[in-house]
This record gives structure tokens, sequence and C-alpha cells, in this order.
């Protein structure tokens, strides 16, 4: 440094006051999450109920949302040393709650920032348990917007009032609102409360309610009944030594139990519980549940509560099992095997697992994903294994009940041969047996889709029930052609797919929908490399030597059924 005077001094870091909207806004992608951590703070705090109250929501000025538990409260230490003590460590020392034993789920303490993510202003009401005194903090984020304030010297008051000592609870009041409420909000966020905590967890029951004035239909506790009226329940336990236990469970009571044993896996011990809904009229439902199901009623619900959710110490973490995250892959497997998967539509899962005993699954910094590991894939390898374990039983079950109709039909057969033999006549054809039939687009799924669409369906349908499988195969590839361009009519962009005045030939047609999302991306891939509606359409309409067989029209209606789902049912 030459012959310079070098002068030392002590320095140190400073936090800027706009930390706050990185936590807010960085770490809580959006206002349902935001809510979803509040609540998960009333977990926390041993509380049996949480309230979430709207009032005057359609205006951003005079909005407020009010969320209020009976938990154990926050004392004048608490508030300074934990709600006003930024990532705080005190949920990483205590890890359960004292009155119900619960695992604690707000690691990182980011709740309190989550305020900031739904309003400006922001009044925390405290009644600490077992206290004759109440603290009532109050504070106003846009405090924090000046890029030159120190977050820690930005003053707030905490003021004290009397209280009845088994008065216990925390009520926290935001306003100025970021955005306004609708009705759809509200809706979205009651289905996320529906899911946020699994049906009969356990101890320390914990229930959730909205309350609005302005949408009615909105509010009231948040119930999860539907689970009980499941075609198969199927449970899996992994434990951590590779011990594999499976349970499958029918509407009719029949039950199936299996054990395996794997090497040993690096997560466990891993519950997992999955629900499985037909969606239409099928051969393995009585007659009676057949009629009595309403099964319009049953898809919307699914719309709402399907795929696979992960839960850790009895709370969701999110984004596994969300509409658009199919971390288990089931959709593709479908498209692969759609006459032997489910789609993810007629599924809810629940993966349970607990922090102190798969302590390598760890969340990402932002709390919305899991870091992958082994342990991790391990965790998903399991899951999938069961998922193949729980179809296959399925099938076996499904073709055995079919195999008792069959019996009765082979039945009637053999005694119209005997009938025949005790007549003795001598040149008599015997009846034949029945042919092979290829299944039909369900109705429910038909219902769905525009009239003309519709009526070709209905078109297909009557040629394979009279084994006219070369008229079906040119209505198939009739009704994948109107379907892309009346989809491209619904969603105002029918001029993607016209060029000089004619429309773009299928397959191009085929990649505008998946760039345009309206169909994924691997059932796009299907239908261009391997496209046998439009091989056996073309071929069965232009060439009078193909003769199109049943095992050449099952693949194409396969198809053509997940096309139908994808374009034109209901979309989570």
């Amino acid at each position: 440094m030459g012959n310079l005077d070098i002068k030392s001094k002590t320095v140190y870091f400073s936090t800027s006051a706009q930390i706050v909207k990185r936590f807010g806004r960085e770490s809580v992608s959006d206002p349902i999450i935001a809510i979803l951590e509040l609540v998960k703070n009333s977990y926390d705090a041993d509380a049996n109920y949480c309230k979430i109250l709207f009032e005057n929501i359609r205006t951003k000025e005079k909005g407020k949302i009010i969320i209020r538990d009976d938990g154990t409260g926050m004392s004048e230490e608490d508030i300074n040393k934990k709600w006003l003590r930024a990532a705080t460590n005190n949920k990483s020392i205590e890890k359960i709650t004292r009155k119900f034993k619960r695992r604690k789920i707000g690691e990182k303490g980011i709740g309190r920032f989550a305020t900031e993510r739904l309003g400006s202003k922001v009044s925390l009401i405290s009644k600490p348990n077992k206290s004759d005194t109440g603290c009532i903090l109050e504070l106003n984020w846009s405090d924090y917007d000046d890029p030159d304030a120190d977050f820690e010297k930005i003053p707030l008051k905490l003021n004290f009032f009397k209280k009845e000592k088994e008065d216990h609870g925390l009520e926290i009041i935001i306003e100025n609102l970021d955005g306004v409420w609708n009705e759809d909000k509200i809706e979205n966020l009651k289905t996320e409360l529906s899911l946020i905590l699994p049906p009969n967890l356990g101890k320390g029951k914990f229930t959730a309610e909205i309350e609005t004035n302005e949408f009615p239909k909105a509010s009231g506790k948040i119930k999860s009944s539907f689970l009980n009226d499941a075609d198969f329940i199927f449970n899996g336990c992994l434990e951590r030594n590779g011990t594999i236990t499976y349970k499958l469970k029918t509407r009719y009571g029949k039950k199936i139990q299996k054990g395996d044993k794997l090497k040993e896996f690096l997560c466990g011990p891993v519950e997992f519980q999955l629900f499985f809904f037909y969606l239409g009229k099928t051969e393995f439902l009585s007659k009676k549940d057949n009629e009595k199901i309403d099964f319009s009623l049953r898809k919307k619900i699914l719309t709402q509560f399907s795929g696979i959710k992960l839960y850790r110490d009895g709370f969701r973490v999110k984004p596994f099992g969300d509409p658009s995250n199919d971390w288990l892959d089931i959709n593709r497997e479908r498209i692969n095997n759609p006459s032997l998967y489910p789609g993810n539509k007629q599924l809810f899962g629940i993966v349970k697992i607990t922090k102190d005993q798969n302590p390598s699954i760890e969340d990402t910094t932002s709390r919305e994903n899991i870091v992958v590991n082994m342990a991790w894939e391990d965790l998903k390898k399991f899951i999938k294994g069961s998922i193949r374990f729980f179809i296959l039983e399925r099938q076996k079950l499904e073709k055995k009940y079919k195999g008792k109709k069959g019996t009765v039909k082979r039945e009637r057969n053999n005694l119209i041969k005997q009938s025949f033999k005790d007549i003795k006549k001598e040149s008599i054809e015997e009846p034949k047996m029945e042919s092979i039939k290829v299944p039909t687009i369900p109705q429910d799924i038909i219902l769905e889709c525009p009239k003309p669409v519709r009526r070709t369906l209905e078109e297909f349908n009557g040629c394979l029930n009279f084994d006219y499988y070369n008229a079906a195969a040119v209505l198939a590839r009739k009704a994948l052609e109107i379907s892309s361009v009346l989809k491209f009519k619904q969603e105002n962009k029918e001029n993607l797919i016209i060029k000089d005045s004619e429309y773009i030939e299928l397959n191009k047609r085929i990649e505008m929908l998946k760039n345009n999302k309206m169909i994924s991306s691997h059932l796009a891939k299907k239908l261009i490399e391997d496209n046998k509606i439009k091989l056996f359409g073309d071929s069965a309409a232009h060439s009078f030597m193909i003769n199109v067989r049943p095992e050449d029209i099952s693949p194409i209606r396969d198809m053509l059924r997940l096309c139908m789902e994808e374009l034109f049912s209901n979309k989570e």
C-alpha cells in the first residue's frame, strides 16, 4: 500500500427497509399463499379454529381482511422476540407445540411478511393465554418503501389493554388492500383451505372458516367429505427398512392386502393414500349406483380436489398436486397407456411424511418447492410404484367382474347349442360368438364437446357398435379436424391456423394447439409422431385395400378420447 497512512474502523451491515418487499413479494408469490401462511401460524399456535373475514373487498381502499384464531396468543415478549424479529429460529428450537403436540410448520418465519402481500396497514391484536393483559401492535408497511430508511430504525407502537385471563387468541386486521377480491378468488382460497389439512388428521382438530357478506355463497366452514364416496381406496406404507404394505378396498367391500420388500430407501416412513373415482357409468358399478351417483357433481368436485398432494406434518407442501403440477407424470403415463392409466382428474391422493423422520426432504428457500436429491427421488419412486400396483390390481378386479358377465353369455350360448343337438338337425349353423367390441367414447365426455363434434362422435360410436371400423376411422379423423378448428374459434385465435384462406394441415394445427397450451406437449408429440387417427382415417377414406380391424381402431378410440378430454373437458 506504499507509504499511505492506513486508518481502521469497525463497520456493520445495515438492512434497507425495502427488505419487506423482498420477503413479502418474492417469498410469498400471491395473496392466497399469504393467507395460507397466516393460517399455518394459527395452527402452530395450537388454535382449534381460524376464521378469515372479508369486508368491503370489492375496493382496495375500504377493503379489510381479518384473520382470527383461538390459539395461545402472544405476550409482549413474544411479539418483541418472535414476531418483530425477522428470521427468528424459535420454530427450529421449539419444534412441537405445547398443547396439541403438533409439529410446527412455519420454520422460516415469513408469515408476518405475508401480511405485506395482502395490504399496507396491519393491526395485530394479541390475547395471550392465562394473562389479564392484551397487546395491540400497529404498523404500516408503506413506511418501509423508502430505500434510504433502515429496517430496524422505523418505530412501531405497542399498546396494551385489559382482558379476561381465559380469553386467548390472535387477530390480524389488514387494510389498504393490495388488490380487490372477487368471488372466484375467494372460491380459490376456499379450495386451497379445503386441501390444507387432509381429512381425519387426528390430534388437535383444526378447522378453517370463511365469512364474507358480499359473497355469501363463498362463506362457511371448510368441508372435505367427498372422499367417502370413492370407488377404490388404496393405501401404501413404506418403512425406512424398505418394507412395503399395500391395501386396496372397493366401494363394495372387496379388500386386497399384499406386502413387499425393497432395498433400503433414503426416505421413510411414508404413508400414501389414493382415492379413485369413475367419472361416468361403468360396468364395474352396480345398476343402482350408476343411477344414484351424480357424475356431473363428482366431476365438478374433482376439478377442485384432484391430484396427488404432499403433506408434511399434516400441512400441504405446494405446488405438488396443483392442476399444472403433474409431479408424478400420471398424465404422461395416461397418454402412453390410455386404456390402463387413469388421469389426474380421477384421483385424489395424499402423501404423508414428517420432517423429523424425513430430514433429507427439504424445502427450497422460497418454501414453494422441494430440493431435488436422492431421498426425494426415492419418495417419488415409491409413490409411482404404488400407483402402478393399484392400477394393475384395479384392472384385475374389473376384468374379474366383467368375466362373470362373460360366463353368463357362454352358458347361454351352450344352452342354444345343446337345444339344436336335441332336435337332431344335421346342418345347423351354430350361433356365432360375440365379436370383439371396441369400447365407445363415454357419453359424459361427448356432452362436453361442441355440437358439431358431438354429432361426429355419436356417429363414431354408432360405427363401433355395428363393427363398421373403416367408417369409424374416417369419422375419428373428421372429429379431430373439426375439434381443432372449433377450439381455435372458442379461443378467438382462428387466424393462427389459416394460411392463404385455407386451414393449415392437421399436424401443424396440432403443433399450434400445443404452442397455445390447448393440449399437453406430450399428447401433441404422440399425435404428430404416431397419429393413427390421421393414418387410418386417410387410408380408410382413400384406399379400397385397407381393412381396419378392432386392434387398429382401439388405440384410435383411446387417442380420440384423450384429445376430447384435453380440448373440451372442464379444466381446473
